[in-house]
């Protein structure tokens, strides 16, 4: 997730992740991959890494496509923020339901 000050708060990580909570349930793939750095990696519990946007993004548009009454929400568990560098990580669970 793409933060907007080096050390952001904790109200201003929460605003993001409910932007982008927002933009994964109104499917709207644009606005959900603007929260993303264009060097992310993304390593999801089975140890699978996504590591180009680009990728990511066709990844996501196909399963909002597929999945169009599904709405997904990110809850983090944990955030990092790196002391030294603009560097941050995020763990947590996605969640989908809703009307498939």
């Amino acid at each position: 997730m793409t933060f907007s000050a080096l050390h952001a708060s904790d109200a201003d990580d929460k605003a993001q992740r409910q932007a982008s909570n927002k933009a994964m349930a109104d499917n709207d793939i644009d606005t959900f991959i603007s929260f993303f750095d264009t060097d992310y990696i993304i390593t999801y519990g089975s140890s699978k890494k996504t590591l180009s946007l680009d990728a990511k993004t066709r990844s996501l548009k196909a399963m909002f496509d597929d999945y169009v009454g599904v709405k997904y929400v990110c809850t983090p568990k944990n955030n990092y923020i790196s002391n030294t560098l603009p560097l941050a990580m995020e763990s947590g669970t996605w969640v989908g339901g809703g009307n498939a």
